[in-house]
């Protein structure tokens, strides 16, 4: 853990300088600030940041036009940025003003991409995806329910989990009921408390005008064992398979348990993402650092605490944060935005105070690919030589002629393997 926390320590102090050195250069408003897109991928997206000295302000404003600003109630000021080139920057001009504001909300919620409708509990009674028009929720059922299942393995408490498992579900015991703490142009919030046993589990329900997913930040307080935490989404589409994201790519895994390797296939891995769809709609269930997924019998379900208590009696109490999502879209996954809203939950953008010279441009994006479904998943310097390595990777299983474009004149590109050595020179156009 001590060697975890040096790295991002480092990583994070390197980070703050090269971004404090981009914001010394770039903008040359005295209110400004410049958002940082580390994706691969030009964004739109929502930033959350400091407030600037100078306030209040009204509105963001870039070269795409102005947006209104939003202070949220932990002291910080968020707006939607539209066009952070990929790997690279925006610089944004706040202006002064009074702070735009929206009338107060309630348990229904509408944008340009979908419109849901939750219970007074938090539960998702509805979620209609606008494009295709189809609900996503079943009649009478309903999304984001918490439950618990008492979890106690054969073997390997901390990392098995045995199929019988969902002999004894709990609900929770108490909770609190949704309010209404935030309802602005930018970003709106519901607010829920649950408790299980000893346990105690806060949500925020976060929904967009602006963007077409709803994130579930959740912070909880557990202190029980042999007790595993799942939330479950039904979804009304018909599908025999289910998609996972894994590492420079995503696998398909059967929903069904017509064989016994099927069956055994209750609880599966995936990492940023995994996907329910048929050919009219789907459901992208989104998160940040959980991993075990189960798609069965028309649900797709996220395992988010396991409390096994061998060989370390307390590996999962104490205090947790985390994100899920769910990403309504029409087709299958292959057909909208489902990596590129996982990758932007991953990885926000990064906002820092710019005041800068002129040198460089307002905007800038350093590497970009030309195919959607081709991704940069990483930036490096080389080892040996005066070189940058970059790692890109295709996820829809098609060949496509790619181009990348860099952003300052190159020498020469080459491929090479993972030692880094040359395996052929790539064709370079400027």
């Amino acid at each position: 853990d001590r060697e975890y926390a040096e790295i991002l320590e480092v990583g994070r102090a390197l980070f703050g300088e090269r971004l404090a050195f981009l914001a010394s250069r770039a903008g040359t408003e005295e209110a400004a600030v410049l958002l940082y897109n580390a994706l691969g991928f030009d964004r739109s997206d929502v930033a959350e940041i400091p407030v600037p000295e100078g306030g209040p302000f009204a509105w963001a404003v870039s070269e795409n036009g102005r947006v209104p600003v939003q202070y949220t109630e932990a002291g910080t000021l968020l707006f939607y940025a539209q066009n952070v080139p990929a790997a690279g920057y925006r610089v944004f001009r706040l202006e002064k003003g009074e702070a735009a504001s929206a009338a107060a909300g309630g348990m229904s919620f509408e944008n340009g991409f979908y419109r849901a409708e939750f219970r007074q509990d938090g539960s998702l009674i509805s979620l209609v995806e606008k494009e295709s028009g189809l609900d996503l929720i079943p009649a009478g059922d309903a999304g984001n329910l918490l439950m618990t299942y008492e979890d106690r393995p054969g073997n390997w408490d901390n990392w098995d989990l045995d199929d019988y498992y969902r002999r004894k579900p709990s609900p929770a015991d108490t909770n609190s009921g949704v309010t209404v703490s935030e309802w602005g142009p930018v970003r709106c919030t519901l607010r829920r408390s649950l408790r299980f046993s000893n346990s105690t589990v806060t949500q925020n329900i976060r929904l967009y005008p602006d963007l077409p997913r709803i994130d579930f930040e959740t912070e909880a307080d557990w202190q029980d064992n042999n007790l595993l935490l799942k939330v479950e989404f039904p979804v009304a589409v018909n599908a025999t398979k289910a998609s996972f994201e894994v590492q420079f790519g995503n696998v398909e895994r059967e929903t069904t348990c017509n064989h016994s390797w099927d069956s055994a296939k209750f609880e599966t891995c995936g990492h940023k993402w995994a996907d329910l769809s048929d050919n009219g709609a789907g459901l992208s269930l989104l998160n940040d650092c959980k991993y075990g997924y189960c798609a069965k019998n028309g649900r797709l379900e996220l395992s988010l605490i396991k409390a096994g208590c061998y060989p370390n009696v307390d590996a999962d109490r104490g205090a947790h944060r985390f994100t899920y999502s769910v990403y309504p879209h029409r087709g299958r996954w292959q057909e909208s935005a489902t990596v590129e809203q996982a990758y932007q939950l991953n990885v926000p953008l990064y906002g820092v105070p710019a005041s800068g010279d002129g040198s460089l441009p307002s905007a800038f994006s350093m590497f970009r690919c030309s195919q959607e479904n081709c991704f940069l998943e990483m930036a490096k310097q080389a080892e040996e030589r005066d070189s940058a390595i970059l790692r890109l990777y295709e996820n829809h299983n098609m060949a496509v002629r790619n181009t990348v474009t860099a952003g300052r004149p190159l020498k020469a590109v080459y491929e090479c393997d993972l030692m880094e050595r040359r395996l052929r020179e790539i064709p370079l156009n400027g």
